[in-house]
Order: structure tokens, then sequence, then C-alpha cells
């Protein structure tokens, strides 16, 4: 039983299980016959891939900008607690006072 389960494990982990399954050939598929629908294909995906890219630039310059009004805000809530107040001076109407 040992040996029965190692020798399948190694066929199988060896790639030749698969060769030894199967009783078909699978169809080839040619990329590069000067088919007009796979260049139109691939003109397509380098438009969408031109675009993702453009909207990735934009995104990463609006996590930038998020990231720096975050940084402005842990200053300006580190330089609160280090005043000692127990709560943030306010004008009355519940925001802070305009600088």
């Amino acid at each position: 039983m040992f040996l029965l389960t190692n020798t399948v494990s190694i066929v199988i982990s060896s790639g030749a299980g698969p060769s030894l399954l199967r009783r078909y050939k699978p169809a080839t598929i040619r990329l590069w016959d000067g088919s007009a629908a796979l260049l139109a294909d691939l003109n397509a995906m380098q438009g969408a891939l031109a675009d993702s890219r453009a909207e990735l630039a934009g995104l990463y310059a609006r996590v930038g900008k998020a990231n720096e009004l975050l940084h402005m805000l842990l200053d300006a809530m580190a330089a609160w607690s280090g005043s000692g107040s127990s709560c943030p001076p306010t004008d009355g109407s519940g925001s802070p006072p305009a600088s």
C-alpha cells in the first residue's frame, strides 16, 4: 500500500500524470497567423490598458493628497494634545475657529 501511494504521488507530481489520463490532444491556437480579429482585440486591449494606467495615475494623485491631509490632521491633533487642553477651542458653532 505504501509503495502504491508513493508511486502514484511520484507520477502525479512529475507531470506524467495528466498525460497518462488525457485521451485527447488539445487544439492548438495560433496567435500569430495574421488574423484581423486578433489584431483588433490586441489594439482594444492596449487602449484599455492605457485607460487603466491613466486612471491609476489619478488614483495615486488622490491617495497622495489624502495622505497629505491626514498628516496635517495628525500634526494638528498632536499639537492640540501637547497643549494640555481638555477639548479643542471652538467659536461656539462646534467647529474650530478659522485662523
